[in-house]
């Protein structure tokens, strides 16, 4: 246009890039290339033989994962994750979960997640942080004895629940609470409902019949109880299932990558180059121990300012930050009541600035909070 300016939009992704798009055609402002990928070894699965990757702008996460990238924070972290990595696939870009244990990274939570970016009309810089934690995944091969009293709730459940509450019912913190002791704490016909209408992370499964549903549950009260019966008439069915959200951490939880494990980035959408990018967040016992800071695990988007501010919460460790939008350089923090996990707001009364953010914490570990 007359101006050189261009109507774009930005969609940043946990896969760690930015696609950025023409906001009238939907076209891609930078190339994105369409790449071959691994096949799927599930038997029945076809996965589509290539997938789309960005060229620019420039990724705000890593996106390869191989032995030089295990964590060093200190040697007896480095030999625990080794361990663990000694038993995956070799990395792959877009690879599909298979029978062997594979790495996911930037893993389930990003990259990127649901806080967003910020954009600067002024200078053209877009900022985004980003989590760098990876994950273990793998389809198990199960087989359900059909012809079992509870043969058809196993089968829905492990097809349908195991995903996120575990195989064993145990759960995966933080993604999905452990069933165990639901007798203690609901009725058959009250967890009936949840199924039906979904109740927080959990989406609604509308679609099961009536009686799916009543095997289902009946399935979990009798596992919660020790009453499965395991007699049956030796028809099995092989479910082939997702083995859960294995967080890939060292003994004490922290990641298995080299650190940074949250960043703050400024990338030039004009260019499509990354500016600058930073660790976001600090765990306070690493330091003490001299791990340089390596940033956290961050929920809540930054919000930027027309008088040269970036701000933002989000980060585990319940400080909120003010740095130069321009450079990066840190010009403030304040310990929060509780962790910042949303994006913040600015706003003025009678000349005077404010910054409102919800202080909810409750995620990663971290008390919870209401101011």
């Amino acid at each position: 246009s007359a101006t050189g300016k261009r109507d774009v939009l930005a969609q940043a992704s946990k896969q760690g890039v930015l696609y950025l798009l023409d906001r009238d055609t939907g076209k891609p402002v930078f190339p994105i290339e369409e790449v071959p990928v691994p096949a799927s070894n599930i038997p029945g699965e076809k996965a589509y033989p290539t997938q789309p990757r960005v060229t620019l702008p420039e990724p705000f996460s890593r996106q390869t994962f191989s032995a030089d990238d295990l964590s060093d924070i200190n040697p007896e972290a480095h030999a625990y994750v080794k361990k663990q990595f000694e038993d995956t696939e070799e990395f792959a870009y877009m690879r599909p979960p298979g029978q062997k244990k594979s790495v996911l990274f930037p893993g389930f939570y990003g990259g990127a997640n649901w806080g967003g970016g910020a954009f600067d009309p002024q200078s053209n810089l877009y900022y985004i942080n980003a989590i760098e934690a990876p994950h273990i995944v793998q389809i198990q091969a199960v087989e359900v004895d059909k012809g079992s009293t509870h043969g058809r709730g196993e089968l829905i459940f492990r097809q349908q629940c195991s995903g996120c509450h575990g195989l064993e019912m145990q759960g995966f913190y933080p993604y999905a609470p452990a069933l165990t002791g639901i007798a203690k704490r609901s009725s058959k016909r009250d967890a009936m409902a949840v199924i039906r209408a979904g109740k927080g992370r959990m989406m609604p499964f509308p679609q099961l019949a009536r009686h799916d549903l009543e095997a289902l549950v009946d399935y979990v009260f009798a596992f919660d109880a020790n009453e499965l019966d395991t007699g049956g008439n030796g028809e099995t069915e092989t479910a082939y299932v997702f083995a859960g959200y294995n967080d890939f951490v060292d003994q004490r939880f922290s990641p298995a990558v080299k650190p940074p494990w949250g960043t703050l980035t400024a990338i030039n959408l004009a260019t499509g180059k990354r500016v600058w990018q930073i660790p976001l967040g600090e765990y306070e016992q690493l330091s003490k121990e001299g791990v340089p800071i390596t940033g956290t695990r961050n929920f809540g988007g930054p919000v930027v300012t027309a008088g040269g501010l970036l701000i933002i919460a989000a980060t585990s460790d319940e400080k909120l930050r003010v740095f130069d939008k321009h450079s990066g350089e840190l010009l403030w923090q304040y310990t929060l009541p509780a962790a910042g996990y949303a994006t913040p707001a600015t706003y003025s009364v009678d000349g005077r600035q404010f910054i409102v953010v919800t202080c909810s914490g409750g995620k990663l570990g971290t008390p919870t909070g209401d101011s």
